[in-house]
Formats: C-alpha cells, structure tokens, sequence
C-alpha cells in the first residue's frame, strides 16, 4: 500500500507497517494507466519496492463479517473487493501505530529540552481562510443543528473554525461528566446507529426515518464517527451539537476511529487540515475522543459496544471497565505488547490499555463458519489490535450482566444489520450504518429498541435497513485499487516478468497469474480479470501475455512543487503539508545533530538507532535504507527538498481513497 519509504518502517507495528500517499490517483485514460503523485518537495526517482509478507491472515477480511465470506466467494469482483480491503486495513492500522510510536519519542525529546519545534518557514507553507462558513449560537437549539445539518448537506458549508473549537470545548465537558459505562433503564426506546465513517447522507437519511434525538427518542451513536467518507468534519459537529443540546438522549460511544493516531491514518487528519487549516482544532478534537464512554448498558436488554467484549485478560469484567481512567487512553494503537524491550526488559502491556483495545478492535467468530470455536481466543493479526472472540464470550457476558444480547458494530454488514445467534437465547447483533461502505453497494441500518412499561416482557429489538444512495460499483472501485497497486509494485513485477519471460516476449496466462498472486500478495483468480488489467485479448494470444504491452499501461508521473512559481496547485495537499509542518520540523531537526540543514548517513542512522530503542527488541528500522531512499539524487547528504519529498509523500500523508 505504499511506495518504498514505507518498506522501512513495516515492521513499526508488529509484522509490517507501510503508509501511503494521500495525493496518489490512478488515472486510466485509454492504453494507458497513470499514478500521479502530487508531491512537496524536489522530484522524487522511481523506487524499488518489495511485496510484504502477510502473517497469519484471518479466515475473513476485517471490517465485513465473517457470515458474509461465503456469500461473496462466488462473484470474482466482490472476492477481489474483500482481499483488497482487507490489505489496506492491515497497512492502515500499521501507519497509526508507526505514526503513534514516533509522536510519542518527538513529544519526549521536546519535553526534555533536546528538541525545539521547526520553523513553519522552513517548509514555507501558509494557511489559508476559508470564509463560508457557519456561525454557532450562544445557546445550540433543536431548530439550529437542523438547519446546520441542511446547510452541511445541501451547501457544502460547515462551523467555523471558533464555531467549531467552542462546540468541542462545550461538548468535552458534557461527556467529561459522563461514566465509562453508561446505563439507561429497561424501558427506554432507544435507537442504536452503527458505524457512519463520515457519511453525512446516511446520518440526514437516519434522521428522516427515525426522526431527530430528543427526550422520548433516544440515540446511541456506537462509534466510528469520522474517517473514510468526506464529511466526517460535518458528522461530528452534528453529533456533537446534539449532545450537547440533549445530554441525556443522546450517547456516543468510542469507536477504534475515534483516536488521533488511526485518523492520521485513515484521512481525517488530512480533513480537518483541509478544512481548519489548524492542527490545533485536530488537537481539541482529540479531548473529545478520550472522553467518550466505553459502553452502554440497556438494563436487562443488552450490552451496546464499538467491536467486542474484553476478552485478552480472563479476569477482565464490567467492573474493570468502569475503573479504566479512560481520558489516559488517548491510543490504542502502539507497537508493544507483552515482551522483552531492546534492553532486555520485560515489559507488560498495562490492563486497560488491552480492555479498552478489545472493546474497540476486536472481532467475532462465527460458528456456522467454523464449528468448535465458541470458546476461542486469539489474536486479531489483520487488524493488528484486539481480538477474535467465540461466541461462547458472548454467552458469558450477558449472563453476567442480565441481558438479552451483545450490540456491536465495528465490521461491514452487507444487509446494514445481522444477527449471530449464540446459543441459549443470547444474540450478537452486529450494526453497520454506512450504506456503499468503500464502495461495496451494502446497505445502510440501524437497530431500534421499542419502549417497554414496567412489569412487560422487553420486546426483541427491531433492524432498520436503507439502501445506499449513488452508483455502487464495486468493479471501478477494485480498477482504481489494482491500478494503484500494481504502479506499487511495478519494479518487483518487471523483475519476475523479465525472469519468466527470458529471451520471448510473452509468457503464459497461467504464470501472469502466478507471478501477480505472489508479488501483489492477493489470492485471487487474475486470469478472471484479465481485460480489466491488461486489454483486450490480441489474436492468437488468448493464453498469452504481452510483457511489454502490460507494463506500458502503468506508470508513475511524480509533479515537483517546485516550479516557477513555488505553488502547489491540488489545495488539499498544501492543506496537508501546512498540517505535518511542524512534525516534519522536528523530525528533521531530531535527526540534524551538527545543525546544518543537511542530514548525513550517520545522522539519519543515530535517530533511527533512538527509535529503535524505544520499539520492542524484536522489530528495527534499516537506517540505511531509510538513508538511501530519501537520498533521491544520490548525493550522500539528504537536504531539506528531498526529505519533505519523501516524508510528507510516503509517512505524514494518508490516503483518501483505499489500496486499505
């Protein structure tokens, strides 16, 4: 998922680590496929990249649920969708906990005076007013967030940037108040919505269906608020300004999203820069995250979390969740774990952190899938956080608890709503609320708990679906991806066509296939997709593949920001440059010992060699490959263009569209 400066710090998080560009765009226009890459800093040379190995991969992708697998494995489309999701989830969880690991060592160094902040001069980067805008009241009102909701909607526009800054002020200090878990009587009617992922249409259609949050109508917003979709901006300052106004009608649990780390690298970062212009807003924001409650309880009804229950700690129960001091947990995504450190010592992960990490990341096993596995444990290796998790868990927890079921969202649901059943009456109830998730055409839902009096028996919550609004095709979206992914890839591709080919122009159907399973790491049927990826079949050629021809459709174009007039022409990417300026500052000037503006292979090495002490013992950065890669001009001294070039192309900048 990324290009060659990422293949250093794969291993960052764990197996693997890779970030990609926010800026790349496959573009195909006829007989040729072209990856434009729009950069910062002096023009970058074509690098060598090498196919990442995939460590134990799960039995389905992350982020759609196991009972769906099955379904899909007869469209060739749809199981090209699944593996393609399911590598740029792995990449994208990696890049948060590299990007995780590096603020934390720039934070430390500055903290101890070894480390000033850089100068915004030195990446000469300005913001830029955006003056549409809308205004917030001293006093939030029901017929204000409506309005506003209609302004987002209908007019692009959004809160300004104070608007803003004081609803999250305002909207910290209502959730502050609030308990890890929060519990509503048996007899409430309440509305549970599932992940949003930024889609503002979803949200404004919820509404319309199930009316506005308000006293007798009340809303649980189960996490996942931001990332992914474009108005993820607009989503929170609805939501916000909601609770704020309704405080006890409506709840917000966190979700795995809700974590600056995991919107660097997912695209919301990149958002509010874009639009704020400030990563101090991006900051607040983060305030907000941290106070979120963990859970809801509907009393003798069900369980309501992000992903899963604790589970990697046995003795884990609803008692430990609510002593979690849960502001402390600004993260969950960092590379340790259980183990010994570079200097030997035994570090353990402390209780909370791996609570509150199931309780956002983990994922169910589905026993129909696979029989026997109701009391099953294990890592969750594609996500790189949490769990998988038999439904016998499940059982456990609401008997524990007194309830009926478990509600949870956290995975792609194709129907918006399913239902596991886990044996003696208990449900796992899984609840998506984006509609045409990245792409896949799935329906949007929400689940609704009917209001019950007191002494009734509590009536069976109700699923509510809504079909996705827009064109739905999974085939332009996988065209974009492997477009993206093989210009990725393509210097390790000529090098194993060229070996196969030898002296012949061609090689054979079945070994494109192979050759493409292997260094693209996908295990899928290629030949299947043979026109989309390499043109129509030529006469006499039907079993054959044109070497050449097929590499000319993929090429990398790299566009300098520094022409004649010093201007970045896509604004979203100054947007982006102008956000990491700062972090870019301090990296460099981390690295910089003697102050010269230059970095040399010893320098580059002495910071790597910092970092690596503070990553468990088993997982180092090559300090000469970083060296070499962003050495671009092979000058054996990295100045200040070429290290922009490569940083805020390949580590500071996320993608808004997926390889995920």
């Amino acid at each position: 998922m990324s290009s060659a400066m990422l293949q250093i710090f794969q291993r960052l998080s764990g197996p693997s680590g890779r970030i990609v560009p926010h800026a790349v765009k496959a573009l195909s226009s006829g007989q040729q496929m072209e990856r434009k890459l729009t950069g910062v800093g002096s023009a970058m040379r074509k690098m060598t990249t090498t196919a990442p190995t995939i460590e134990q991969a799960p039995r389905h992708p992350p982020g759609v649920a196991a009972h769906q697998e099955y379904s899909w494995r007869s469209d060739p489309d749809k199981k090209l969708w699944e593996k393609l999701y399911e590598r740029d989830y792995k990449d994208r969880a990696q890049m948060a906990m590299f990007i995780n690991a590096f603020q934390d060592l720039v934070a430390e160094k500055r903290s101890s005076g070894e480390l000033k902040t850089g100068s915004d001069e030195t990446f000469r980067v300005k913001a830029v007013y955006e003056p549409r805008a809308i205004r917030l009241p001293e006093k939030i009102t029901q017929a204000f967030v409506e309005e506003m909701a209609d302004r987002m909607n209908e007019r692009n526009q959004r809160l300004s940037r104070e608007s803003f800054l004081r609803l999250l002020a305002a909207a910290t200090d209502v959730l502050g108040k609030e308990p890890n878990i929060v519990h509503l009587p048996r007899e409430t009617k309440l509305t549970v919505v599932g992940d949003i992922h930024g889609g503002l249409l979803d949200l404004c259609l919820i509404f319309e269906m199930a009316g506005w949050p308000g006293p007798g109508n009340k809303f649980l917003f189960n996490g996942d608020f931001v990332d992914r979709g474009t108005h993820s901006v607009e989503v929170l300052s609805i939501l916000l300004a909601l609770k704020v106004l309704h405080p006890d009608s409506v709840f917000l649990n966190r979700g795995n999203h809700e974590d600056l780390s995991v919107g660097r690298a997912y695209g919301f970062f990149d958002e509010v820069i874009a639009k704020y212009q400030n990563p101090e807003v991006y900051a607040a924001i983060g305030k907000v995250f941290v106070r979120m409650p963990l859970c809801t309880v509907l009393d003798k009804r069900a369980l309501i979390v992000h992903a899963g229950v604790p589970c990697s700690k046995e003795d884990a129960t609803i008692y430990h969740v609510g002593a979690i001091a849960r502001e402390a947990v600004r993260s969950t995504v960092v590379a340790s774990w259980d183990g010994r450190d570079a200097d030997g010592r035994w570090r353990k992960r402390p209780q909370s952190l791996s609570i509150v990490e199931d309780m956002l990341w983990s994922d169910p096993i589905d026993p129909q899938l696979e029989p026997g596995s109701e009391d099953i444990i294990e890592r969750n290796f594609i996500r790189q956080a949490g769990s998988r998790y038999g439904v016998g868990l499940i059982q456990k927890w609401c008997n524990d608890l007194s309830v009926q079921c478990v509600v949870r969202s956290h995975e792609m649901v194709m129907g918006g709503v399913e239902e596991m059943k886990c044996g003696n009456g208990k449900s796992l109830w899984t609840v998506f609320s984006c509609s045409h998730y990245q792409e896949s055409g799935n329906d949007g839902g929400y689940l609704v708990f009917p209001a019950c009096k007191v002494g009734e028996p509590s009536p069976l919550p109700q699923p509510v679906i809504f079909h996705p609004r827009g064109d739905c095709s999974v085939k332009a979206s996988n065209r974009e991806k492997m477009v993206d992914l093989i210009c990725r890839n393509k210097p390790a591709l000529t090098r194993a066509f060229k070996e196969a080919a030898g002296d012949s122009k061609t090689i054979s159907l079945d070994v494109w296939d192979k050759i493409l399973r292997e260094v693209l790491q996908l295990d899928v049927d290629f030949k299947h997709h043979r026109t989309d990826l390499a043109g129509r079949v030529k006469l006499g050629m039907a079993d054959l593949i044109d070497v050449a021809d097929f590499l000319r459709r993929y090429k990398v174009q790299v566009q300098s920001r520094f022409g004649s007039k010093l201007l970045i022409e896509d604004d979203h990417s100054m947007g982006l440059l102008f956000s990491n300026r700062r972090e870019l500052g301090a990296i460099f000037q981390l690295m910089d010992r003697n102050n010269d503006g230059k970095l040399s292979r010893e320098e580059v090495q002495f910071g790597c060699e910092m970092l690596n002490k503070k990553l468990p013992g088993d997982i180092r950065i090559d300090a000469d490959q970083v060296f070499d890669l962003m050495d671009t001009n092979k000058s054996g001294m990295v100045n200040v263009d070429e290290f922009v070039a490569a940083w805020s192309s390949d580590v500071m900048s996320s993608l808004q569209h997926p390889a995920l």
